[in-house]
């Protein structure tokens, strides 16, 4: 059985033992990678008209989402750790003032120092 019968006709095939296929064969053999070539050459560029309205909006915002999807995390995480130095130099001034004085400090010294945040305002509740 010869190899070209077994294979897909658009795949080349080499023949074995050093036989060689008749020209028109060859031919029709090579078209397919050529056809193959010429889809891909035009597949290899997208070319991006920037005077677009529509092509500049939407560059825009994909840049404005992806500074958005990065940034907003991070400025979430600095907050939260400004937050928890805060909220160590806080603890602390209170144990001060606890072996000072011999009270803690109240909830307005508190709120003058620290302002809540909107996660301290949730209420948890079970709705078991």
């Amino acid at each position: 059985m010869l190899t070209s019968q077994l294979s897909p006709s658009h795949v080349a095939v080499r023949p074995f033992n050093g036989v060689q296929l008749p020209s028109a064969r060859r031919s029709q053999r090579l078209a397919p990678r050529r056809q193959i070539a010429q889809r891909q050459q035009t597949r290899a560029g997208i070319e991006l008209d920037w005077t677009d309205p529509d092509t500049l909006t939407g560059a825009f915002a994909a840049v404005l989402g992806i500074a958005v999807g990065i940034g907003a995390p991070l400025f979430y995480i600095s907050r939260d750790n400004a937050d928890d130095k805060r909220l160590s130099d806080l603890r602390e001034l209170n144990r001060q003032n606890y072996k000072e004085t011999g009270k803690y400090l109240t909830e307005d010294e508190i709120k003058a120092i620290r302002q809540p945040r909107w996660t301290d305002r949730r209420e948890f509740q079970d709705d078991d």
